[in-house]
């Protein structure tokens, strides 16, 4: 008994250390806390020839937020601006700088919190902060914003898989009513404003009169080729990015999983773990033809139950949240079963008593009953952490179960041969 309570601490205490790892690897890296502490975003914005054409206006500056004194709801922003307002070829300096209280907890212009949702409510902050739009008049851009679509953006930082959100406003004007429509584009990884453009539309004329561009940070953005993370593993066993296999993988994760609040939250700190140790282990595939041998078998059970977890994506489409977790359910468990079971059958051969499995049942019965609070509650609340959190010991406790369950069917198999043998042949 005493050995049975010590084991189920231990076990208790394996649980804990890997919650603790995966929030804190995640906040280490900086990437998916978002702000952090001295968290700098440098924008280039700019009019163009068709408004100044239009108007003698031009508009050609920086504009600089640094955040501090970040905590889970609120943190100060710094926004400090440079540039030029040219009018009918007088030239107005733009320079200045203040301090204000900005949210942390919400969606807001410069960062998202529920990035692939299709409608937001988007706090822009004092006059928007960074987008330009027809200087002179005022434009508040806190408001429900509409995703329309998910495009590539290239830009001096690399190249992004974005959500791009749109909002539109109708202003009168000395040149008539003109028709604005903003589009803001961020990054699917981070949820970061990469890119911006405001479109004015007047008399069935439509132009492009304003465009800001994130061109400098201390974020530190996850590899990509392609707009999103590679499948780096996958990419170098298969020996290309377009091979059937890694765009299976890569499109069942940005299409389907990256495009729910829960996926997204734990493809976080999937990646914070993933992109820990892969680069170095797809070097190795890559540079030695046995090995990618090797691996091709390794993943081979991998991309078929990748297969039976995007069906059953496809099967509870009707609600895309409950959707990703039956998929998480139906992975997990395979791979349990897959790839742990010789764990489950080692702890069986161990143990050699069914109460103590038992024991491990019920304690990672009440770990994943946690986690399917944690999940609903963060859901419910678009708690980002507690989804993390959740959504992690989901997979882990899921996994744990059914390769423990293969453990338990080996054991009672041998044990039925094993005493049909003594019945069949006593001594």
């Amino acid at each position: 008994m005493r050995c049975d309570i010590e084991l189920q601490k231990s076990l208790f205490l394996v649980i804990l250390l890997t919650i603790f790892w995966s929030h804190n690897y995640v906040l280490a890296n900086g990437q998916q806390q978002i702000p952090f502490n001295g968290m700098t975003l440098n924008y280039h914005i700019e009019t163009t020839n068709d408004l100044k054409t239009v108007t003698n206006l031009e508009v050609n500056g920086w504009s600089n937020l640094r955040f501090y004194d970040v905590s889970s709801s609120s943190s100060k922003l710094i926004v400090t601006t440079s540039g030029t307002l040219t009018q009918n070829g007088e030239v107005t300096p733009l320079d200045s700088n203040s301090t204000i209280d900005f949210p942390t907890d919400r969606d807001t212009l410069i960062f998202l919190r529920n990035g692939g949702n299709s409608n937001l409510e988007i706090y822009a902050g004092p006059s928007g902060l960074i987008i330009p739009y027809i200087p002179g008049f005022t434009v508040d851009l806190t408001r429900t914003w509409s995703m329309i679509d998910m495009p590539i953006i290239n830009s001096p930082l690399g190249t992004f898989s974005t959500y791009r959100y749109r909002t539109q406003e109708t202003i009168p004007s000395p040149y008539g009513t003109i028709e604005l429509t903003v589009l803001a584009s961020y990054d699917k990884t981070t949820q970061i404003l990469i890119y911006a453009e405001v479109v004015a539309s007047m008399s069935g004329f439509s132009a492009i009169i304003g465009k800001v561009e994130l061109r400098e940070t201390n974020l530190e953005f996850t590899p990509s080729a392609n707009g999103s993370p590679q499948c780096v593993i996958a990419t170098a066993t298969y020996g290309s990015e377009i091979s059937p296999e890694v765009q299976f993988l890569r499109e069942f994760r940005d299409q389907d999983i990256m495009g729910t609040m829960a996926g997204r939250e734990f493809m976080t700190v999937f990646h914070a773990w993933y992109y820990s140790f892969s680069p170095n282990i797809a070097s190795v595939i890559a540079n030695n033809p046995k090995i990618q041998s090797v691996f091709k078998v390794i993943l081979y059970p991998l991309i078929g139950i990748l297969h039976l977890s995007a069906a059953t994506y496809s099967m509870f489409n009707f609600n895309s949240e409950i959707a990703v977790v039956m998929a998480g359910f139906m992975a997990s468990a395979l791979i349990g079963v897959v790839y742990f079971s010789p764990i489950g059958v080692l702890v069986s051969l161990r143990k050699r008593t069914s109460n103590m499995t038992n024991s491990y049942y019920k304690i990672l019965l009440l770990i994943w009953f946690g986690s399917m609070i944690c999940i609903v509650v963060g859901e419910s609340a678009s708690i980002s952490t507690m989804l993390m959190l959740g959504t992690s010991v989901f997979v882990l406790s899921v996994l744990s179960l059914f390769a423990l369950t293969v453990g338990k069917i080996w054991f009672t198999v041998v044990e039925f041969t094993r005493d049909y043998k003594l019945t069949k042949c006593p001594r």
